[in-house]
């Protein structure tokens, strides 16, 4: 990966960390993966662009690198 990738893809947690923090009340040391389904993911895109007026094409590529890493975390450890 690239250093921008990582950078961008760094940034996308940090930001679903802090919504799921700020806006669902979920300590960061306490979440699972379960924890992250579609509605939630769905509300935190949301989320994105009414509090961070963060552009379409910012808000995909926020989405494909926590599909990338949900791709990687079921190929590593499926259950």
């Amino acid at each position: 990966m690239s250093h921008n990738t990582v950078k961008s893809y760094t940034t996308a947690f940090k930001l679903l960390l802090d919504f799921l923090y700020e806006e669902m009340g979920m300590n960061p040391d306490r979440i699972k993966c379960d924890d992250i389904n579609s509605e939630v993911i769905i509300e935190y895109l949301e989320w994105m662009e009414k509090t961070r007026n963060i552009s379409i094409s910012t808000r995909n590529q926020r989405l494909a690198a926590i599909k990338s890493f949900y791709k990687y975390v079921s190929k590593k450890s499926p259950s």
